[in-house]
């Protein structure tokens, strides 16, 4: 039997307008396919572990209910009052959960306070994913169609990636707290609902400042509704004067501001969670520690284990970075262009001083504008961003076959070019600990040296640049195709 001519052809029906569909909305099926899996697995996950978010949940509690957030005895009170089951009992001082939030933070999350804890676990997982997908939805349409496959690409990648980080899982509200930074920098950059980014960013800050504090300071620098910037800053001071207020207020709760410090101090005694430090004497048992910890303190430390020195160098780095980026900076006034260079260096730059953990990095989903056009004009220089970026999305993976492969080297030894290697010579050789144990903060200081080189070196036209005269941008200039940026 003969088959008519057209069989196959692609315009039958049924067949050529679902394919036609499906090819048209392909980066759209991407981003959907990697936000279900967000979802879905991140919140089953979710429903009864969430350890990170403990030490926020019973401090909110506190803050309700009047006793002290800082106190791990009367916070195990709130855990077990908030429906919280004894199997999984926080384990104070151990695994980041240490209550170390500042009282904006218990203020601004004190509405779900009022929950059970089984429901809320679900209810923040699901409001985290939400927002972290939001994130990459909005960034998207901020680049024009000819960038979008790259951005989309590594946009997917960070929302799976963020499955095998346990983000939903461990309920950081570092997640929470980027979603509304980067939601509320995007409205401003195309001025749209510009009182309500406000609002998104004054709570950003008030939950995690140490996240959001330079990027807000480029809006006000820039003069991108500075004003509004500015208000965003000062309600977070009040949120956290209110709720400082509140526990003060209390007998119970007087001294929060000496058990705050004690709290701190706590988790960077030598061995404990916050502590950067390799272990004394590292060993396969031990080889996990810190490895979480982006910021400076992590690499520096593997050479000198006195904290005043890792401190001040981390320091003297990171402000050496910044006076490069304020240069260039000030240098060029060049439009929406200009914008994504900016933020993307100060995206990573803001992972290198205080406290930041792998968590925190998602912040560098605001770069991801960036990377196209650096790329179109710089090759080299993107094609190194792109891979610089995919090894940091999956460096938790990589890391933990790290451990396997030390697990093994530690039952069996090899000999590579006459040399003995064991997982105890890895680990006792510092610049070996340096690639295999602290690569993510690698990863983030070469973002950052990128990012700070790609603003020197990529010319914007002039012309791009939006008006700044009234302190708002033009939407047409900062919605303009970024193709438009000379080869």
């Amino acid at each position: 039997m003969m088959l008519p001519e057209n069989a196959f052809s692609p315009d039958l029906p049924m067949v050529g307008p679902a394919f036609k569909a499906v090819r048209k909305n392909l980066q759209a099926i991407l981003i959907a396919i990697s936000a279900c899996w967000l979802l879905v697995v991140g919140c089953h996950r979710a429903a009864n572990y969430s350890p990170d978010f403990l030490p926020v949940y019973t401090g909110a509690r506190c803050l309700l209910h009047g006793c002290n957030p800082y106190d791990t005895a009367q916070l195990d009170a709130q855990y077990f009052q908030g429906g919280g089951p004894a199997a999984d009992r926080p384990r104070w001082n151990m695994g980041g959960e240490t209550p170390v939030y500042p009282p904006s933070a218990f203020l601004v999350l004190s509405p779900l306070a009022t929950l059970r804890l089984p429901v809320v676990l679900r209810l923040w997982a699901g409001l985290n994913g939400i927002l972290l997908i939001a994130c990459v939805v909005l960034i998207r349409a901020m680049v024009p169609p000819s960038s979008r496959w790259l951005v989309t690409i590594l946009g997917s990648c960070y929302l799976l990636s963020m499955v095998s980080e346990l983000l939903l899982e461990l309920g950081n509200p570092g997640a929470f707290a980027i979603s509304l930074l980067i939601i509320g920098t995007l409205l401003y950059l195309r001025g749209r609902y510009i009182p309500l980014a406000t609002i998104l960013l004054t709570l950003s800050l008030a939950v995690k400042p140490q996240i959001g504090f330079l990027i807000v300071l480029y809006l006000i620098f820039k003069r991108i509704y500075w004003r509004q910037a500015a208000l965003a800053i000062a309600g977070a001071i009040v949120l956290f004067l209110v709720g400082g207020w509140i526990l003060k207020s209390r007998p119970v709760s007087a001294q929060w501001p000496s058990d705050f410090r004690s709290n701190i101090a706590e988790s960077e005694k030598p061995g404990q969670i916050n502590d950067p430090r390799p272990p004394a004497k590292a060993t396969v048992s031990t080889w996990s520690h810190a490895t979480s910890i982006v910021s400076l303190d992590a690499p520096i430390s593997v050479f000198t284990r006195d904290a005043k020195t890792y401190k001040l160098a981390g320091y003297v780095i990171f402000f050496a970075a910044m006076a490069l980026w304020m240069t260039a900076a000030i240098q060029r006034d060049c439009g929406s262009a200009g914008d994504w260079l900016a933020l993307a260096a100060l995206s990573a730059l803001t992972m290198l001083p205080l406290y930041h953990r792998n968590y925190d990095t998602g912040l560098l989903i605001l770069a991801l504008p960036a990377i196209p056009i650096i790329f179109r004009q710089r090759r080299l220089l993107g094609s190194l961003i792109i891979a610089v970026t995919l090894l940091h999305i999956y460096a938790l993976p990589i890391q933990r076959r790290s451990f396997r492969a030390l697990q093994i080297l530690s039952n069996h030894p090899v000999t590579l070019f006459h040399h003995h290697i064991t997982a105890q010579s890895i680990l006792e050789n510092k610049l070996l600990f340096l690639l295999s144990m602290r690569q993510m903060s690698l990863e983030i200081l070469t973002l950052a040296a990128c990012y700070l080189v790609a603003m020197f070196v990529i010319r914007v036209p002039a012309q791009d640049a939006p008006e700044q005269s009234t302190g708002k941008p033009l939407a047409d200039a900062q919605s303009r195709s970024l193709i438009d940026i000379p080869a």
